[in-house]
């Protein structure tokens, strides 16, 4: 045997494969993950999640309102049988609007039996056109966060955005009064006994007694860089790469994306193209058809708001029924969007992907009084306060980056900023604020 020449073919070989390799990634720079030096290396995936454009754009709560008392529930199976229910619903006639005060709303709600939807935050009318079988073009952009139908009277659907404090009577058909109330009675729904409380310029409904709510632990997966480098540049052989430990950045002639590898946040940018009379409803449409595609939350995500100063769409990450906060802001997906591209884009490149077991005592919520009397103490009155909602926080484990740590807790918004309740009393004694 000539092992001379058999060494020869095996030395060409490996020469042409390196050869291969070495152009495969100078053509493709972006095509790969350059991991840092953490103590464990996070797992990667990268598989997208079908949304429904009625699930984002959905209520968030359901309050149902007796004769004796009000019941919240964030149970993700009523809400999703909700959605069943007025799948072949249809809206016939609005009527124009009227005003009415946050205490003449509540006592509307509330003089009979009736099913309340509750929106994070005010929908354009135009997102559930095909809902309506006419809906006015002046109606089209303006919004509702608050829809409820009275079960005795199931023809007729009222409207309220508790902000403009305008109210909308509308008919409806083809609503399926015994499923709508076989899922609110259902036995296996949570429900806690809740009252209305008036802010600033918003209605909430907070929980009677203290309740109890469990710390959550999952797995962290992160979702690989390639993915949003594919689906944000046109052309990846015009992309110039530098990477560190901290950074990955990304960019062409035309837009920057830059990765935090620290803190797994995401910041892209494209030279911004006017969007001046883009309306509001394209606006939030726009945005939902770009973030199904770079956002892989396993479970629930919401619209959150709208800037009409920027034109930036918020949309905010779910878990058992209770958004995400924390600093960094694991929950909250930022986009801007202008002639169909992507001109703004904020979002972490992780997600809890799988629940895991804990050892963790369930945490004691404060009921609506205890918040009062917290806020008071503070030098907040009810007055000065935007909203209120229990949400959970993000924190990595202490043993693990792999594992992180969902806490929940009571959180406010003043003045436009989301802070935890504990934030607003350490901010009273002169502590550090921690508002995101």
């Amino acid at each position: 045997m000539n092992w001379a020449l058999i060494r020869k073919i095996t030395l060409t070989v490996l020469i042409m494969l390196s050869l291969f390799l070495t152009v495969l990634i100078w053509r493709n720079p972006g095509g790969y993950v350059v991991q840092t030096d953490t103590p464990e290396t996070s797992v990667i995936s990268s598989v997208t999640f079908d949304r429904q454009l009625s699930s984002v754009f959905g209520p968030t709560e359901v309050v149902y309102h007796t004769n004796q008392s009000s019941l919240l529930t964030k149970d993700s199976k009523v809400l999703g049988n909700m959605f069943s229910v007025f799948q072949e619903w249809e809206v016939t006639d609005i009527a124009d609007p009227i005003t009415l005060n946050g205490d003449n709303y509540i006592e509307s709600v509330t003089e009979s039996r009736a099913v309340e939807l509750i929106f994070s935050n005010s929908i354009p009318f135009g997102v559930y056109q095909e809902t309506f079988s006419f809906l006015p073009r002046e109606y089209e952009n303006r919004t509702f966060n608050r829809m409820y139908i009275p079960i005795d009277n199931p023809q007729s659907v009222y409207f309220y955005n508790t902000h403009s404090m305008l109210f909308y009577e509308a008919e409806a058909s083809n609503i399926d009064l015994d499923l709508l109330t076989q899922v609110l009675n259902d036995d296996k729904v949570e429900y806690l006994q809740a009252e209305s409380v008036s802010l600033k310029e918003h209605i909430v409904y907070l929980p009677v007694e203290p309740f109890e709510m469990p710390v959550l632990n999952y797995l962290v997966e992160e979702q690989p860089n390639s993915l949003f480098i594919e689906r944000l540049f046109e052309d990846t052989s015009e992309i110039q790469t530098v990477i560190n430990d901290e950074l990955s950045r990304y960019y062409d002639y035309f837009s920057e994306l830059s990765i935090n590898n620290d803190k797994d946040m995401l910041t892209y940018t494209r030279p911004s193209v006017t969007n001046e009379g883009v309306s509001l409803t394209t606006t939030v449409l726009n945005s939902f058809n770009k973030l199904i595609q770079y956002e892989h939350w396993p479970n629930e995500v919401y619209y959150y708001g709208y800037s009409s100063v920027t034109t930036e769409v918020e949309f905010r990450r779910y878990i058992k029924g209770y958004p995400i906060f924390g600093e960094p802001d694991y929950g909250g997906t930022f986009i801007t969007v202008a002639d169909n591209n992507v001109t703004s884009l904020e979002m972490p490149t992780i997600v809890a992907q799988t629940p895991i077991s804990d050892d963790h005592s369930d945490e004691k919520m404060y009921s609506s009084q205890n918040i009062e009397e917290v806020l008071a103490n503070a030098g907040h009155d009810l007055e000065t306060v935007d909203d209120i909602k229990v949400g959970y926080i993000w924190n990595y484990s202490s043993e693990s980056n792999r594992v992180v740590t969902l806490v929940p807790s009571w959180y406010v918004e003043i003045n436009g900023n989301w802070m935890s309740l504990q934030s607003v009393v350490n901010e009273d004694k002169g502590g550090a604020d921690d508002g995101f």
